[in-house]
């Protein structure tokens, strides 16, 4: 795959960390917006709701979830213009689905890692993790810290 397909699919199946250290601004850029996106707890759990390969509306997410209709359309639209979620109209609903294979790869390795209590015991022994002091809580006023400094 050339280096111009690869950018326009997001496809970096084969890839090593590594070769980020090689990435373009523009494209370190979108690795950076891509965590951005992904950082906001209401973003991550929509993201991994479509992750099952579903498809679904925004009226059926505002039910399930229990967010007022404004507060899904800006997730949405944020997940969208990120390139994670497609939209597709079916009459008179917008059909929602994740649609970028790098973000399912990366839900993926993140609920597998998540979900694995040998990796995350390991992980949170780590005294640099210990060091950081990292909690539930810290990470709620981080993401509200985050929310006020730059909008989203």
């Amino acid at each position: 795959m050339n280096k111009e397909t690869q950018s326009q699919t997001g496809d970096f199946e084969g890839q090593s960390p590594s070769d980020l250290q090689r990435a373009t601004p523009e494209e370190m850029a979108r690795a950076i917006w891509l965590f951005k996106v992904l950082s906001h707890p209401d973003r991550l759990r929509l993201a991994c709701a479509l992750g099952d390969g579903r498809v679904t509306t925004q009226r059926e997410l505002v039910k399930e979830f229990g967010w007022p209709q404004s507060t899904a359309a800006r997730h949405i639209g944020a997940l969208r213009s990120a390139g994670l979620i497609t939209a597709e109209r079916d009459g008179l609903e917008v059909l929602l689905r994740l649609g970028n294979p790098v973000a399912l790869h990366l839900l993926e390795t993140v609920c597998a890692w998540v979900h694995d209590d040998h990796r995350k015991r390991a992980f949170l022994s780590d005294p640099a993790f210990a060091a950081a002091s990292v909690t539930p809580s810290a990470v709620g006023t981080q993401t509200e810290t985050a929310r006020t400094t730059d909008g989203t």
